[in-house]
């Protein structure tokens, strides 16, 4: 019995130990991967939101540059003893390079770094000195196979967009759409900061990047979910309401509505082994392919109840194409029960009434693939293109309506380069899910985006514009006339200083002082009081500026012109007197 003991071989009690040891490290990296991904549907959604949405011959190039990358570190990690750390190791490398489909760059850093890190150290440590030629063999390998993939991934993915923009339907307008910034006459940001100081509460909070924007019965509003603020409270507490902001009037009118709600867009809830959350919610009722758009969320009471509409994507996507395409919303109630509504459905449900049913960042993707329409050559090597500025704390699209009250996702296309003017006028119909772009190309170059600001300050050289931001510059189109509406408010947007109006052919500008704005005297400013008060004063202001450059020019030229007749009278006179 003792000899058998003694024979028995002590790899073998070494690995009955090992193997344990192992599979802890394996559970300890699931376990913290599990924390961080909402119980591993997060991270599963980001990479199947990878797999259907790439084009299929870059993802097929990707991955192919993923298990390349891979290969000198699995022949590491192979001889790396059976322990704790081979198998936290081994999982997270797994796992992280599973989710290079979706953070590929950084991937590829990690392994390089890595390798390099591991070859210095075997090279002067001499028990390592056999590991040291066939990693750096790998490592050779890698950099010789990794470069042409990546140059092949590269080519495809520049080519890609040129592909998709051919998806997108663009439809040529005869004359623009007349649309009407006045009816958002407050921005968003300060509309924000009027909302923030109404909340007393010190544990929640509204976020300015949350804020939706809407038209009903014609007037615009911004809303806000109130949220709990801090780690602790996010996991503790849920959302106590909504902050709505009518924006076509000033002063602002701001309506809190406290009720208490199961989910807004950041609390979660610890569950064990993971943080639940609203995110985690939507992916599950919908699918790990879709990707929901939570920072495109919009916020509404309908029936004494607050709803969380929350728009999902889903892609149609070819060998060299991708286009992002709206599949629908989720509608969250207040005791957190979900139901999705396709995007063929949502037009006709109630509460979607009014509502922009494509979202300004899916609308903004469109707009952006289609400058790659003219093709490759014509883009990349002749910029034959056009480009999406955005001026302030709100980037272009901006949701506006037209005459008839019917609202417009859009965006003022720019020449590229160092002085760019106004090429396009794009507007995208927020209740059409299809991909269409209506343009109208303007005839002659106007002011752009990115210039209004600077005539704004021209024109009112003595204000202290280091305490001054201009916010939102969007278009007034009146009688087939463009015009900038702009909004200067102060440094912390919290004041509505003025409001400008600049015509878009000759720069003239008019204002409204509502730092000076007397409500018991003038009363209420409404989006079409101002409207008409500015554009009038544009026409007649620069009609008599007109008029008044034009007689100076004419008294100066008449004045030139008795110079030039009694030059020429005192030569007649002259002559005569030298023919006597």
């Amino acid at each position: 019995m003792t000899s058998r003991r003694r024979g028995v071989d002590p790899s073998i009690l070494q690995l009955l130990v090992k193997i344990p040891l192992t599979l802890t490290g394996v559970l300890v990296a699931l376990v913290l991967v599990s924390l961080v991904s909402g119980g591993f549907v997060i991270y599963a959604n980001h990479v199947a939101v990878v797999l259907v949405s790439e084009p299929l011959l870059p993802l097929v190039v990707k991955v192919l540059v993923i298990l390349t990358a891979c290969i000198p570190v699995t022949y590491l990690l192979r001889k790396v003893p059976l322990g704790f750390l081979k198998g936290f190791v081994s999982t997270l490398f797994a796992l992280f390079t599973l989710y290079a489909l979706v953070r590929l760059l950084e991937y590829l850093v990690v392994v390089l770094v890595t390798m390099s890190i591991v070859v210095s150290i075997l090279h002067y440590r001499t028990r390592y000195r056999g590991l040291v030629h066939p990693v750096k063999l790998s490592v050779l390998k890698l950099y010789l196979l990794l470069v042409p993939l990546l140059a092949v991934y590269v080519a495809l993915s520049l080519y890609v967009p040129v592909i998709s923009s051919q998806y997108i339907e663009l439809v040529e307008l005869d004359k623009p759409i007349e649309v009407n910034a006045f009816k958002r006459l407050v921005p968003l940001t300060t509309a924000y900061t009027h909302a923030t100081s109404r909340l007393q509460v010190a544990t929640h909070r509204i976020h300015p990047e949350e804020g939706s924007v809407y038209f009903t019965s014609g007037r615009s509003v911004y809303s806000w979910i109130i949220e709990p603020s801090g780690f602790w409270n996010e996991i503790t507490k849920s959302p106590i309401g909504l902050v709505l902001v009518y924006g076509d009037t000033y002063p602002l009118q701001v309506e809190v509505i406290l009720k208490e709600t199961t989910w807004g867009l950041r609390n979660t809830r610890f569950r064990g082994l993971f943080f639940d959350s609203l995110y985690r919610q939507v992916v599950i009722h919908t699918g790990l392919q879709y990707e929901p758009l939570l920072e495109s969320s919009v916020e509404i009471v309908y029936n004494e109840e607050i709803l969380l509409l929350v728009p999902v994507v889903k892609w149609e996507r070819g060998l060299l194409h991708s286009i992002p395409l709206l599949h629908g919303y989720v509608v969250v109630h207040e005791d957190g029960s979900m139901e999705f509504i396709p995007a063929s459905d949502v037009s006709r449900d109630p509460r979607f009434r009014d509502l922009p049913l494509v979202p300004g960042v899916l609308a903004r993707k469109w707009a952006e693939l289609k400058r790659y329409h003219a093709g490759f050559i014509e883009f990349y090597f002749h910029h034959n293109t056009y480009v999406i500025r955005d001026v302030g704390g709100t980037p272009q699209p901006y949701l506006l309506v037209d005459s008839r009250d019917k609202a417009w996702w859009v965006l003022v296309a720019e020449t590229p380069g160092d002085s760019p003017s106004a090429k396009y006028i794009m507007y995208i119909d927020p209740s059409n899910v299809k991909p269409v772009i209506y343009v109208y190309t303007l005839p002659t170059p106007v002011i752009g985006i990115s210039r209004v600001e600077s005539y704004v300050k021209q024109h009112y050289p003595l204000l202290d514009w280091d305490q001054l931001v201009v916010e939102e510059p969007a278009l007034v189109i009146v009688n087939e006339t463009m015009y900038w509406k702009v909004s200067v408010t102060t440094r912390d947007r919290g004041e509505l200083v003025f409001i400008a109006l600049v015509d878009a052919e000759t720069g003239y500008v008019v204002s409204i002082d509502l730092s000076s704005w007397d409500v018991e005297l003038a009363g209420e400013l409404t989006a079409e009081r101002a409207l008409d008060m500015l554009v009038k004063r544009v026409v007649v202001e620069y009609e008599r500026a007109f008029i008044e450059v034009r007689i100076r020019y004419l008294e100066e030229h008449i004045k030139e012109l008795k110079s030039i007749l009694d030059q020429l009278e005192s030569e007649l006179e002259d002559l005569k007197r030298r023919l006597k």
